[in-house]
């Protein structure tokens, strides 16, 4: 059994830094939870009960990924972009890069597109669902994650 000068020592010497148990822990980056998935839209809820269906989730998705970066499918067209989460809630989404293929008619990449645009913050539900605020309606996205 080591001791636990010995093992500090070791630990020390290879220039890693341990908590010891039951101690205050690291929290996590902020919008660490949004990683490591592939969010499919559900639908848009706005606050005069207007609701914009997608018929075909996996058709939209949003991934976050390391650095900051997004990767999205929007029907027909695929992109990349950026975000930013602040204070644990408050995330900006900028779409950066779209092909420009023609969807076919009933398409909501656009809408898509700009509802991104317009996050003003976020939150994961009980139930695993994200929900990404619109800064300009109030109106919510609602995500899946399968």
């Amino acid at each position: 059994m080591y001791s636990h000068k010995l093992l500090m020592a070791l630990v020390l010497s290879a220039g890693l830094l341990l908590t010891a148990c039951g101690g205050a822990s690291t929290p996590a980056p902020a919008g660490s939870d949004l990683l490591g998935k592939t969010w499919l839209w559900q639908y848009t809820a706005f606050n005069n009960g207007k609701t914009i269906p997608v018929l075909a989730p996996a058709s939209y998705t949003l991934q976050f990924l390391e650095g900051g970066k997004i990767s999205i499918k929007a029907d027909c067209n695929s992109g990349s972009g950026s975000y930013v989460v602040t204070n644990d809630v408050n995330l900006t989404i900028r779409v950066e890069t779209m092909t420009q293929a023609a969807c076919p008619a009933g398409s909501l990449s656009d809408e898509y597109v700009q509802e991104l645009n317009d996050t003003g913050s976020y939150k994961i539900e009980r139930n695993g669902e994200l929900v990404l605020a619109l800064k300009s309606t109030g109106a919510g996205m609602r995500f899946k994650a399968p």
